[in-house]
């Protein structure tokens, strides 16, 4: 028909370049941009980032404190010197054996619990003859406070703690 308009490929130029008197555009089609990742940030109170990884951008080894493993039952291992910061500042953190690292699911005191088993670590601990030299690193609860307080990491804080609770224009529930 004449004035219609077809469509015989849809896409976007990527790049361009100049190859003397010819002009050499490299496209991709509208199916492969699909194929691509969207946005992956979410708009939540708390911090979307990993602790010590990616968008919280803090090194580990600045926060790593050596300590010594000298009791355990089950998954709870007693670690004295992380009695030296209050109940749950090792909750979430990470417990360093080795090279290898256990996630640290609780802390009252003493007592570390891991989220699961580390048999070299056990074996160390059981063994009267051996040291188990450790390191653990502090935890996070993802909000902003402790990311300001504890790790004074603010500028890279993924949160939203400033999210209303209930929508301006309708009243319903935001989250």
């Amino acid at each position: 028909m004449p004035g219609e308009l077809v469509a015989h490929w849809k896409g976007r130029i990527v790049s361009a370049r100049v190859e003397g008197v010819r002009i050499v555009l490299r496209a991709e089609s509208l199916f492969t941009a699909m194929r691509r990742q969207g946005v992956r940030a979410r708009y939540q109170r708390l911090c979307r980032h990993v602790l010590y990884a990616g968008g919280c951008r803090l090194d580990i080894e600045s926060f790593l404190v050596p300590a010594t493993a000298t009791t355990r039952s089950g998954q709870q291992i007693t670690v004295p010197e992380a009695a030296a910061q209050p109940d749950g500042w090792y909750r979430g953190g990470v417990l360093r054996h080795a090279g290898l690292p256990g996630f640290i699911t609780g802390h009252v005191g003493a007592t570390l619990t891991l989220s699961g088993r580390m048999p070299a670590l056990e074996a160390e601990i059981d063994d009267p003859g051996l040291t188990a030299n450790i390191q653990i690193a502090p935890g996070c609860d993802l909000r902003r406070d402790t990311c300001a307080n504890r790790f004074d990491n603010l500028l890279n804080f993924g949160g939203f703690p400033d999210i209303p609770g209930r929508n301006p224009f309708g009243g319903t529930s935001i989250i």
